[in-house]
């Protein structure tokens, strides 16, 4: 299913968990739940973590790196891709 730039924004700002995927050491996918907020202005999530995680570890590393969301019952899906 296809979602219009304004159904990602409402997708984005009603949901407030999801999946971020960041790169291993040895480029495998690290996926971890996270709580994001997300700020409509500048179109960007703003991830809840602490910086002992693996996922900051990568970060660190390599700043790629993409955000799974879903509605509730799966029917919407929204992504982004980017840099930490």
């Amino acid at each position: 299913m296809t979602v219009t730039d304004s159904g990602f924004h409402q997708l984005m700002r009603d949901r407030h968990r999801g999946a971020l995927t960041t790169l291993r050491r040895d480029g495998h996918p690290q996926l971890s739940t996270v709580d994001y907020n997300y700020d409509l202005d500048r179109s960007m999530a703003r991830i809840f973590t602490t910086a002992d995680r693996v996922k900051v570890v990568n970060l660190h590393r390599d700043p790629r790196a993409s955000l799974y969301v879903t509605s509730e019952r799966g029917q919407r899906v929204g992504g982004r891709r980017g840099h930490s």
